[in-house]
């Protein structure tokens, strides 16, 4: 079956250096390899950071979550808002709904996002114990032979984001993770550094291994 987002994948906007960039990080895309491996080598790059205890805790922004997930995205945008080309990754944006994520993020973000083939996203996203998402009681219910919520196929497509967000590239997770050089490339045009050496070198250590098929 092709996906309504098919198309979509491998869309890149040129980014400018002086602009903010942000990677939305949707859970269970690979999302704490590439803040874990990836990120940490781009210039100017924030959070989120992990600890060198493996406590697994964000300690970047730990003084700027707010209880509701909306109000943690907005004190991260207003914490850098007269900065200019940095770089930040964070799953809580991924855990608010489009309309609230448009009137957060202004027109000075590049926006990366990575997808996933979404019957697989579903499937692993099941396993996967992410409280504070609007969507993780239907995600939990969900089941791998009926079809999918038309919620979740919304939040999930990324042509959902594109009426909010002009400034968009979206790379797929399955084409990332199995080392394809336009991919790679992609993703290095975004971050303005080159990513593929690295990625090809870590990625063996790609996080929860005992879930990859998940």
């Amino acid at each position: 079956m092709v996906l309504e987002w098919d198309e979509l994948v491998g869309q890149l906007i040129v980014p400018d250096k002086k602009r903010n960039k942000i990677h939305i990080g949707y859970h269970k895309t690979g999302t704490t390899f590439l803040q874990k491996h990836i990120f940490p080598d781009v210039k100017n790059y924030q959070g989120r950071i992990y600890s060198s205890s493996g406590d697994g805790k964000n300690h970047s922004f730990k003084k700027l979550h707010g209880g509701r997930s909306e109000k943690t995205c907005e004190n991260i945008i207003r914490k850098f808002s007269n900065e200019r080309g940095i770089f930040i990754s964070d799953e809580t944006f991924s855990k608010i709904r489009h309309e609230q994520l448009f009137q957060i993020l202004d027109d000075k973000w590049d926006v990366l996002v990575v997808t996933r083939h979404l019957p697989d996203l579903v499937r692993s996203r099941k396993n996967h114990r992410c409280r504070g998402f609007f969507l993780y009681d239907k995600i939990k219910r969900a089941s791998p032979t009926s079809e999918i919520d038309q919620e979740i196929r919304d939040f999930y497509n990324p042509k959902k984001l594109l009426a909010g967000i002009t400034n968009l590239t979206i790379l797929s997770y399955e084409k990332l993770f199995s080392g394809d050089n336009e991919e790679l490339a992609r993703l290095s045009m975004f971050l303005g550094h080159d990513a593929s050496e690295l990625f090809n070198k870590k990625s063996h250590m790609k996080t929860n291994k005992s879930r990859r098929k998940a």
